[in-house]
C-alpha cells in the first residue's frame, strides 16, 4: 500500500503519557492547611472539568473555580495538574517517531490547556506528529463522532486507511462505528507495536526509512 494512504491517529494520555491521578491526588491533600482535613474528592466539580477539556472554560476560571472548591491555592492547583503527567512511556514516543519517517502521524487527544503546555512543551515537544486535534481547541472530545469527522475532513482522510490507537474502549467503539476498521486499543506497547507491524504486513516496524511523510503540519 501506498505510504500516502495510511493515516496514524494516536490518543495521548494513557498511550504515549503516563497519568497519575494517586500523585494529583496527593497534592492537592498537601497544599491543605494543617487543619482543613482531607478533601472530598467524591464531590468533584466534573462539569467544570469537562467544559475546561472542552476549552468552554478559560484557564483563570478554572483554576479559581478549583481553588475555591479544595481550599488551595492556585498554585496548588498548578502543582496537583503536573504530579498528574507523570512522564513519556518512552517505547511509544520511539515508536511514533519511526512512523512518522514513513507515514503521517497525528493526535487525537481529550486534554485541557494545562496539561497539553506540559506534554507538548516538556515531554513530546511541538513537533511530534504532523497535526494535532485536542479537545480543548476543537470544541468536541471522543467519543462524540463530531471530532473523528472533524479530524477525516481536516486531514481528507475519506479515502485513506486510518489505523486508530486509543486506550479506552469506547473511544474506540465509536471509531469503528464511523468505520475506522484498522482500531487498536492499547493494553501495552509490546501488544501495540506488534499489532500494528501485523496490520502493515511487516515483520518487524522497527528500522526507519529515509522517506518523509506526506502532508504538512496544521
Amino acid at each position: 500500500m501506498n505510504q500516502a494512504d495510511v493515516l496514524f491517529v494516536f490518543d495521548v494520555g494513557g498511550v504515549l503519557i503516563e497519568l497519575d491521578p494517586a500523585a494529583r491526588d496527593a497534592a492537592l491533600v498537601a497544599g491543605r492547611k494543617a487543619d482543613a482535613g482531607h478533601p472530598d474528592f467524591t464531590a468533584l466539580p466534573r462539569g467544570l472539568m469537562r467544559d475546561f477539556r472542552l476549552g468552554l472554560v478559560d484557564e483563570p476560571a478554572y483554576l479559581a473555580a478549583l481553588s475555591a472548591h479544595f481550599d488551595v491555592s492556585t498554585d496548588t492547583i498548578l502543582a496537583a495538574e503536573d504530579a498528574y503527567i507523570a512522564g513519556i512511556n518512552a517505547d511509544m514516543v520511539g515508536f511514533v517517531r519511526i512512523l512518522k519517517q514513513r507515514y503521517r502521524v497525528v493526535c487525537l487527544s481529550n486534554t485541557q490547556a494545562i496539561h497539553w503546555r506540559r506534554v507538548s512543551q516538556s515531554l513530546l515537544g511541538p513537533d511530534l506528529f504532523h497535526a494535532d486535534y485536542l479537545s480543548h481547541v476543537l470544541h468536541q472530545e471522543k467519543p462524540d463522532p463530531a471530532i473523528y469527522r472533524t479530524l477525516v475532513a481536516a486531514e481528507a482522510a475519506q479515502d485513506r486507511r486510518i489505523i486508530f490507537i486509543d486506550d479506552t474502549g469506547e473511544n474506540i467503539d465509536a471509531a469503528r462505528d464511523l468505520g475506522w476498521t484498522d482500531t487498536l486499543l492499547h493494553v501495552s506497547p509490546g501488544d501495540t507495536i506488534a499489532a500494528v507491524a501485523d496490520l502493515l504486513g511487516l515483520p518487524d516496524e522497527t528500522a526507519p526509512e529515509d522517506e518523509p511523510a506526506t502532508g504538512t503540519r496544521h
